[in-house]
């Protein structure tokens, strides 16, 4: 799954600088595809960057499930 680089994210009218993204980008790289950690990071980074953007956890817990993980909160 590829990902967009966001380190530098416009939402809305506001610019928001998140360096630290593109080393959480660097690192699901490294995640075996379809483990848990990796789906988590990748619907975190694709829907849930800025505070604007917070996901309740039925969201999240919805996605593991569509790809058979099931974990706590």
């Amino acid at each position: 799954m590829g990902l967009r680089p966001i380190a530098d994210l416009v939402v809305g009218r506001q610019e928001i600088t998140m360096p630290f993204l593109n080393s959480i980008q660097t690192h699901v790289q490294t995640l075996q595809p379809g483990s848990a950690e990796r789906l988590i990071l990748e619907f975190l980074l694709q829907n849930a960057v800025g505070r604007h953007n917070a996901q309740p956890w039925s969201a999240l817990d919805t996605h593991l499930r569509h790809h058979d993980v099931s974990i706590r909160q």
